[in-house]
């Protein structure tokens, strides 16, 4: 029995003696692991620890270049600004004798209106930056005298435009409108009322609008003064024409003596229909200018 038992107890200690081995060659590798790893984390630290430093490096040698290349940045931006800037006003500078020739031919010269226009536009321009700039310079003078020059043209090619275009209306138009009740502001208006082209009012309204837009409002007084005088003309034609008609039916009327109460019965109609013809007359008139 003894002998059993010391048996027993020699395996039991064989088995913890294999296992306390397994045990201790686990713990062996292990430590292996961890010292690996531990070697690895300082490897890694140190590689972090040296790029932190570079970039703290970098950073301090970056961060002035940085900085002076905004600085030059910013001085490319305001040199380009200052050479804009240079170059529109040294465009204006040159605009009086860019648009000298264009001006005194008028508007009616080789460019026509929109060429003429679109220099007295640059002349306007150049006009308000000197006076806004340089309001003691030469260059203002010149371009004001030249302006006074194109402004003047202009008033001159509107005064003309309407003179060559306005006609007088006949007597028998106006007889014919005077003796109508239909609105002659339609399409049923008489040919003859109808004195200005498309392209002609075209250019009349373009003027208008530029001098308009300008402060420059002389072409008003000029378009009354030439269109009172044609509708003026008009009436002067009519007088004409009704003396001559009325002279006419004197001699060719009839021999017999007209009684006292019929020359008044027929002065009180011609009373009545003249006060309604001199209606109609305004009226067509008014349509007319």
């Amino acid at each position: 029995m003894m002998h059993i038992a010391r048996a027993d107890t020699s395996e039991h200690r064989f088995e913890i003696q294999c296992k306390l081995e397994a045990e201790i060659a686990s713990l062996e590798v292990l430590k292996e692991a961890e010292e690996r790893s531990r070697k690895l984390t300082n490897n890694v630290v140190g590689i972090l620890s040296s790029l932190e430093q570079r970039l703290a490096t970098l950073r301090r040698t970056i961060l002035p270049v940085y900085n002076e290349t905004g600085n030059l940045q910013a001085q490319q931006q305001n040199i380009e600004m200052t050479l804009n800037a240079l170059d529109h006003a040294i465009g204006y500078y040159g605009v009086c004798q860019e648009v000298e020739v264009t001006v005194r031919a008028g508007p009616g010269g080789s460019g026509g209106l929109d060429n003429f226009l679109e220099a007295m536009n640059r002349l306007y321009n150049a006009q308000r930056y000197f006076q806004k700039n340089n309001p003691s310079s030469v260059e203002l003078e010149n371009i004001t005298s030249l302006f006074v020059v194109g402004l003047d043209a202009l008033y001159a090619e509107f005064h003309d435009i309407l003179t060559r275009q306005s006609k007088p209306i006949l007597p028998i138009v106006l007889l014919d409108l005077i003796g109508s009740d239909e609105d002659t502001s339609g399409e049923d208006a008489p040919q003859s009322l109808c004195q200005l082209s498309e392209s002609i009012l075209g250019d009349l309204v373009k003027i208008a609008a530029w001098l308009e837009e300008r402060g420059h409002r002389k072409h008003v007084k000029i378009y009354a003064s030439v269109r009172s005088a044609i509708v003026l003309r008009s009436l002067q034609l009519l007088k004409e024409h009704q003396r001559s008609a009325s002279g006419g039916s004197t001699h060719a009327g009839s021999p017999l003596p007209k009684t006292k109460f019929g020359n008044r019965h027929s002065l009180g109609i011609q009373e009545i229909s003249g006060k309604r013809a001199s209606k109609r007359l305004q009226h067509a008139l008014e349509k007319k200018s």
